[in-house]
């Protein structure tokens, strides 16, 4: 199960950094619903894989983690 919460921590992560809903992209790419996803999400926060965060904010990634697109 850890293998799994690492993947989607890494999926969600990848979807902060495309500016794409990562709940979404969870589901999409498990493939699975997008509650069950959530719950997957609410896990990998709780293993310590994912920061906190308020509801319906999407900033797991830590600032030195995201890449500055030039021009922006």
């Amino acid at each position: 199960e850890a293998e799994a919460l690492e993947a989607v921590a890494a999926i969600y992560k990848c979807a902060v950094r495309e500016r794409r809903p990562p709940v979404k992209a969870v589901a999409e790419q498990l493939p699975c619903s997008r509650s069950h996803a959530g719950r997957l999400v609410g896990q990998a926060r709780t293993a310590g894989l994912l920061r906190e965060t308020s509801p319906g904010q999407a900033s797991s990634v830590e600032p030195d983690e995201l890449e500055l697109i030039e021009g922006m």
